[in-house]
């Protein structure tokens, strides 16, 4: 019977060599930090209906840059005026140094892109991310 020390030193042993020979596959420039601020959106008609807007950048350290993100957009009814057409822009900025990052973004009815998905978008910072999509509200 193993004693305590034993066991622990066992334990020990195996999960080091278990997290040693584990294959690694993440990195930091693979992680993605993310947003989700809710835009409330004007139909034609007066209508608010509030649009999710789950907005990543690459890399954690670019966090702050999300919140500076700037959203915009167009509604005009559809042709048979039962519902909005939306036309929105995501633009992340840049880094200070100007280095540019991949961004991505999804709009969705509910938050953290739940409810329906409505568009999504990848790019880079600096450029906008566009979508099209539409609400059946008028």
């Amino acid at each position: 019977m193993l004693s305590v020390i034993n066991k622990r030193a066992f334990l020990s042993a195996v999960l080091l060599v278990g997290a040693a020979g584990a294959p690694s596959t993440a990195f930091a420039a693979d992680e993605w930090c993310e947003g989700d601020p809710a835009v409330v959106v004007v139909t034609p008609r007066g209508n608010a209906v509030t649009v999710f807007v789950t907005n990543g950048a690459e890399g954690l350290e670019r966090l702050p840059y999300l919140a500076l993100a700037s959203i915009s957009y167009t509604a005009v009814p559809t042709r048979d005026g039962s519902g909005t057409t939306v036309r929105m822009n995501v633009l992340v900025p840049s880094a200070i140094s100007g280095s540019e990052f991949r961004t991505r973004s999804v709009a969705s009815t509910g938050p953290l892109k739940t409810g329906v998905v409505l568009d999504s978008a990848e790019g880079r910072s600096g450029s906008p991310m566009r979508f099209k999509f539409l609400l059946p509200v008028p």
